[in-house]
This record gives C-alpha cells, structure tokens and sequence, in this order.
C-alpha cells in the first residue's frame, strides 16, 4: 500500500533540464509573512532532490533519528520544510540547471548568491520550525 506523504511539493523543471544528468535544484518556501525563502542544491542522482527530502521531512514529523550516529543531524532546510509541510504553505521543487560535475560545486554556489537562498547553511530556526529541534 503506497504511503500519504506530508511533503508534497510542486515540481517543476526548467526547459531543457534533464534528470538524468547532474544538476542544480531549488525548493522556495513560502512563509505566513508573503516572503519566499530559498534553498539551492547539487545533484548527482535523481533521487538527492527529492526522495531524501521527503524522507528526512517523514523523521521530522514521526519523531525519528536523522541517522543512528547524528540523531538531531537535520539541515535547516529540514526542518524548514516540515513546518511548511505541516502548515500546509507552498513549497516548489524546481530543477534548475544540468551541469557538468566538475561544474556543480561552483554552479551551486552561485546560484546561492544569485537567487537569494537565505536557507542555505545552518541559519536561526524560524519560530515556524522550532519545535522541530528537540
């Protein structure tokens, strides 16, 4: 039986971007004060960008470990997510950009400059994902 997962973004994908080769990806939050904050990733597998997000959103929200050796190991764009989730607030997964692995560390980052991602790092916990600490 399949499993109702909380985390339900919308996807979308740039023109011309493939999943099937490395790339960059963004998931934009909106918050109860109209803002959208950004996160911006790197992949190299398919699944990166979507299925460990959900899954660490599912630890989140049923309590669980992050991993056996690092159990409150969650990003805070984890956490993030999982009060968005919660809150039923807008959340896209875009695919941005194939890139070149060579490429993909320094695509990333300036992506982070150039669209603004404010999630990226450990940043202060807004008071919306505070209770996903303990």
């Amino acid at each position: 039986m399949a499993r109702e997962y909380r985390l339900k973004p919308t996807v979308e994908i740039a023109e011309g971007v493939t999943l099937d080769k490395p790339g960059i990806y963004e998931w934009a939050i909106t918050y109860p004060d109209g803002l959208i904050r950004r996160y911006v990733g790197k992949y190299t597998r398919r699944s990166r960008s979507m299925r460990e997000y959900r899954a660490n959103v599912e630890r989140i929200l049923d309590l669980r470990p992050y991993r056996k050796a690092s159990p409150k190991g969650f990003r805070h764009v984890h956490r993030e997510l999982a009060a968005a989730a919660t809150e039923g607030r807008s959340i896209i997964l875009m695919i941005l950009e194939n890139a070149l692995p060579e490429d993909l560390n320094r695509r990333e980052q300036a992506l982070i400059r150039e669209r603004g991602a404010t999630l990226n790092g450990t940043g202060a916990p807004t008071g919306l994902s505070q209770r996903f600490l303990a």
